[in-house]
């Protein structure tokens, strides 16, 4: 059992390195992220970074977990344009939640009621790879991001 435990232990640490170092392929290059999920830091708050097509009269957020389930509520600005909206890592209880990767869903409803486009997607140049509780992340524009929020890459010119 002892020598299972080893081997498995070995094992993990070969996933983590082989993992690390296919993410530096990211450092420098140009990445389209995936809004819909964002990362919160233990005992921290996570950032929501959307655009409203047009003026909206009500944005709603929704921050869910993996199994989808809805964590917490949050109003956004409802000008046109990028906005920003800050979770601080509390549920509808009040209760912290714990680090990791959280979806995010968005409605916005212009004055007669019909929904307004919104974009969930950021671009920007990869400054760095962070190790956090949550996992291996990507540091773009000072923000931190899941590796499962990339949805496109260019390589540095």
């Amino acid at each position: 059992a002892i020598q299972t435990n080893s081997q498995l232990e070995s094992l993990v640490k070969l996933m983590q390195t082989t993992q690390h170092t296919a993410a530096l392929q990211y450092v420098g290059a140009t990445v389209d992220l995936d809004n819909g999920r964002i990362l919160l830091p233990y005992g921290g708050g996570a950032e929501v970074a959307y655009t409203l097509a047009a003026p909206a009269a009500r944005v709603e957020l929704a921050i869910v977990d993996d199994s989808g389930a809805v964590v917490r509520r949050l109003a956004g600005p409802t000008g046109q344009g990028a906005q920003r909206v800050t979770w601080d890592g509390l549920g509808e209880d009040r209760l912290g939640r714990p680090s990791g990767s959280y979806g995010v869903r968005i409605e916005a409803i212009d004055a007669t009621g019909r929904p307004v486009p919104v974009d969930l997607k950021t671009t920007g140049e990869v400054e760095a790879l962070l190790q956090t509780d949550g996992g291996l992340v990507l540091s773009v524009a000072g923000r931190a991001y899941p590796l499962d929020a990339v949805r496109a890459i260019r390589p540095p010119a």
